[in-house]
């Protein structure tokens, strides 16, 4: 386990950030988006097939950490504090995509070139926007990959999980 609280686990868990937890994200989404601009690695995230405007970059990567933040703080970890830009390791091993939607609407999106390499890493959704956000669920890279979620169209081709599919957070075990 990873040290998330059982007590309060089911298939979703809610969690809040301070004014200053959110502040820290935010400058730690700042401050990675610099680095990737700055080493010419923008436009190269995702195998280079993101269609992405680097105005939305911004905000995403921003969104990106303060979830990480809500994700730590739902398992009562510090926050994992690298801003070594676009395709680095999220907190615990786990990969952590986030989405504004609610966990009713929301999908958790595995790009095509993160599999097979990623077959056994779990993949946690987490859905909504500063002060408030839900740990909708997981799944496993391998787990993800079904037909029926595969989107060929999509930049970069993908999967795209409902998050109805995924596995309750009480579940996840390292």
């Amino acid at each position: 386990m990873l040290g998330l609280d059982l007590g309060r686990a089911g298939k979703t868990v809610e969690v809040r950030l301070s004014f200053e937890e959110g502040l820290a994200a935010a400058t730690q989404g700042v401050t990675q988006m610099m680095r990737a601009i700055r080493s010419g690695k923008v436009g190269f995230d995702h195998g280079g097939a993101s269609g992405r405007a680097v105005r939305e970059r911004w905000a995403q990567a921003i969104q990106g950490q303060m979830a990480e933040h809500a994700y730590c703080k739902a398992l009562g970890h510090y926050p994992f504090a690298s801003v070594d830009g676009i395709n680095g390791d999220d907190p615990g091993g786990v990969a952590i995509r986030s989405t504004p939607w609610s966990p009713s609407t929301a999908h958790l999106i595995v790009n095509k070139d993160e599999l097979p390499a990623c077959e056994g890493k779990p993949f946690v959704l987490v859905c909504g926007h500063w002060p408030v956000f839900v740990v909708a669920g997981w799944i496993l890279g391998r787990d993800a990959g079904r037909d029926e979620w595969y989107k060929p169209n999509e930049r970069p081709p993908s999967w795209w999980v409902p998050a109805k599919n995924l596995l309750p957070m009480s579940e996840l075990r390292r």
